[in-house]
């Protein structure tokens, strides 16, 4: 049964998806970190250190990490010791040893499709396996997870991947040499976006920018607008969106004339532009913000639960979670997909 962080006193506990508290308000609260469970444990931090544990509330990993990560496909980053730099950083496995040398210098991805990538201390990217053993070389400027077989990648240095408020830009490492990103007046950087397979061979070249596959597609731009392409390098919707999100549910969110909607994977066009942002679908509900205030929609565009909230989260495993006063001072509730409020709390009370 899928559990849901919960705050009391500044201390994190949770409760079923009724609303049953089933683990007590026992951890550390750090509003900069995510308590969620995955694979069957959760991070979490007692004083200034961090550990795991299970759905019961007992650790199976100890507090004893400066740092951790969640888990995926059985491996999670962390980091070990306080005094430093140089620190113990790499992935350790549910047992809590590393594998591997815990040499990275903290920059990785999650593990995906059975590799992650990493950043060694000389500041190059290439690939791990699940054991800590190199399958792709250290050689790129940048690198991201698997998805579909390919993994996004910048080969050659000089670049850097910058998620701004107003866009997703690659601008100069240098900060020098950054302008402003929402400038639209600014000339494109330099940057180069690849694909590559397992075998590290590049598969597609040339793009501007890129993300990752989802659901058989991957929004890419040569130029300042972008478009879709097919796992076999199709462009199946082409270039003309200001900003995308990934597929989600077999719709994607768009931004055209500053405006956001959703297309399906055609590039028909079936929310239109209406709202001032958008996150996408999960369990048949949208997310979406409108007039500084969050909202859920169906897949035809129609409000749900005829409120909207200063914060919210798409939901998972049956439930949202959501803001339901001004923002970040709650007090903070899981609504069901009715709209119910299944349990509201106040963190700091």
């Amino acid at each position: 049964m899928p559990l849901f962080r919960v705050v009391k006193c500044k201390k994190v506990g949770y409760i079923n998806s009724r609303g049953r508290l089933i683990i007590p308000h026992s951890f550390d609260l750090d509003y900069n970190y995510l308590w969620d469970f995955k694979e069957g444990v959760a991070p979490v931090q007692i004083g200034r250190t961090w550990g795991y544990i299970d759905s019961k509330g007992t650790f199976v990993i100890p507090a004893k990490f400066e740092w951790v990560s969640p888990f995926s496909e059985g491996r999670a980053l962390v980091r070990l010791g306080s005094e430093g730099p140089p620190f113990r950083i790499g992935f350790i496995d549910t047992t809590g040893s590393f594998i591997g040398e815990p040499n990275l210098n903290g920059a990785a991805m999650p593990f995906s499709e059975g590799v992650a990538a990493v950043q060694l201390q000389d500041g190059k990217w290439g690939y791990i396996d699940r054991s800590g053993t190199t399958t792709i070389g250290p050689h790129f400027a940048w690198a991201h997870q698997f998805s579909d077989g390919l993994a996004r990648v910048i080969e050659k240095g000089g670049c850097e991947v910058y998620e701004d408020e107003c866009d997703w830009m690659d601008v100069p490492a240098d900060p020098s040499e950054r302008t402003q990103t929402c400038n639209k007046k600014d000339p494109l950087p330099a940057c180069r976006f690849s694909y590559i397979d397992k075998s590290g061979r590049t598969v597609y070249s040339g793009f501007q920018n890129g993300q990752e596959f989802a659901e058989g597609f991957a929004a890419v731009r040569t130029s300042r607008l972008w478009g879709f392409m097919a796992r076999d390098g199709s462009m199946v919707v082409p270039e003309r969106f200001q900003s995308v999100r990934p597929f989600q549910e077999g719709l994607a969110a768009v931004r055209l004339n500053d405006k956001w909607g959703f297309v399906d994977s055609t590039g028909r066009m079936v929310i239109t532009p209406q709202f001032d942002n958008a996150e996408g679908f999960s369990e048949g509900v949208g997310l979406v913000w409108q007039n500084q205030r969050y909202l859920f929609i169906t897949k035809s565009g129609e409000q749900l639960f005829g409120r909207t909230f200063s914060i919210a989260a798409p939901f998972a495993s049956g439930l949202a979670h959501v803001d339901l006063g001004e923002r970040h001072k709650g007090p903070w509730a899981y609504i069901n997909h009715q709209g119910a409020v299944v349990y509201k709390y106040s963190a700091w009370e």
